[in-house]
């Protein structure tokens, strides 16, 4: 496997003019921009060690245009690192270097990046901001046969006129999903979360990170909030995966306005499918919105077969395969075994039509 190096949801022109100033000290190459360069970046250096017994960390951060994250982690030449990271506002970059400071990847928010280490040693996760104040939450994993989602991270805005919002959502097993929202000291919030497999439960977060809920399983909660700022409500399942609603009040006081997203459309992310070593296949767990539609990158050579196998808990969520130069294979399949002509990059598409959010399992091998 080669290091891919991708960038996504954001213009290559908007990300590289962010970086002038920001990664170009650590050897990534300038790039002519509009107006002057951005300041000097101080750097907020964290040292990332697994757990015993696991191959994977997430990690939670702020970044500002004058802040940034480093990340040091050591690993083994020949292992493979899988890296997601996703910020409430879509506002961050981040960047990939190898023990020698040599640059494996410079990529956009919310993305996925999968490569095959060079080197041993300390490797750096860059992580900085596009614009404004950025929360972000990242995932790393290290020769992981199963790279299970990070869970989502997303900003939840009332109608105009209006004191309450709902949202929906799904979350896999062991995964959490970030809801932020503003509102002011005085006000009072009432949370309730449903799923239909009655599994969800949640916990509310203040803007400075301390936990208002007590360690407890609950659907339902409210409050006096204590002070002003970003609220969060944090959903995950007490048990396998979770499809779940979630409604917020807020009511007294004046409402504080939430910036609007900057994604109008669904979201199309893209990521690489990583074979761990000595195994040619990969079970995929994953949740997906409606009108959203998940791209999975996989590499084969001509003579190989590909098989796709994809299993949903609702109807309607199909997968579509596409060759190397863009030139469909396979139209609305839930299985399927190909013959590949060619070598390259293959293209999966998962596509929900349904208008619910749903979990799905996508298996593919290569042989």
């Amino acid at each position: 496997m080669s290091i891919s190096n991708t960038v996504r949801r954001r213009g290559v022109g908007v990300v590289a003019a962010a970086l002038v100033g920001t990664f170009a000290s650590a050897g990534v190459a300038a790039v002519s921009h509009a107006g002057p360069l951005a300041p000097e970046i101080v750097f907020d250096e964290q040292l990332i060690q697994f757990e015993p017994g696991t191959n994977n960390a997430i990690r939670e951060g702020n970044v500002d245009l004058d802040n940034s994250d480093r990340w040091v982690l050591r690993a083994n030449a020949g292992q493979v690192m899988d890296l997601t990271i996703d910020s409430v506002d879509d506002n961050t970059v981040f960047a990939i270097f190898a023990p020698d400071r040599t640059v494996l990847a410079v990529i956009s928010d919310d993305t996925f990046w999968s490569g095959t280490l060079p080197a041993t040693g300390d490797y750096s996760v860059e992580v900085a901001s596009l614009e404004g104040a950025a929360f972000y939450r990242m995932k790393v994993w290290i020769d992981a046969t199963n790279v299970d989602p990070l869970g989502s991270v997303q900003r939840m805005t009332f109608a105009p006129g209006t004191s309450s919002g709902t949202v929906g959502g799904a979350v896999v097993r062991a995964s959490t999903d970030w809801w932020f929202l503003g509102a002011a000291a005085g006000q009072t919030m009432q949370v309730d979360v449903t799923s239909l497999e009655a599994n969800s439960t949640f916990d509310v977060l203040a803007p400075d990170g301390t936990p208002l809920t007590a360690p407890a399983e609950r659907t339902t909660w409210s409050i006096v909030l204590p002070q002003g700022g970003d609220y969060q409500v944090v959903v995950q399942p007490t048990r396998g995966n979770s499809t779940y609603t979630i409604t917020v009040r807020i009511t007294g006081g004046t409402p504080v306005p939430s910036p609007q997203p900057t994604q109008t459309s669904p979201a199309s992310t893209t990521r690489r499918v990583s074979f761990a070593p000595g195994t040619d296949n990969l079970a995929i767990n994953d949740s997906i919105a409606t009108g959203e539609t998940h791209v999975w990158l996989v590499g084969a050579a001509e003579g190989q077969t590909l098989a796709v196998f994809l299993e949903s808990d609702i109807g309607d969520i199909w997968f579509n395969i596409f060759d190397p130069n863009g030139e469909p294979m396979a139209i609305q399949q839930l299985e399927i075994g190909l013959e590949l002509f060619q070598s390259g990059d293959f293209e999966i598409e998962v596509t929900n039509t349904t208008g619910i959010v749903g979990a799905y399992t996508l298996t593919v091998s290569v042989t």
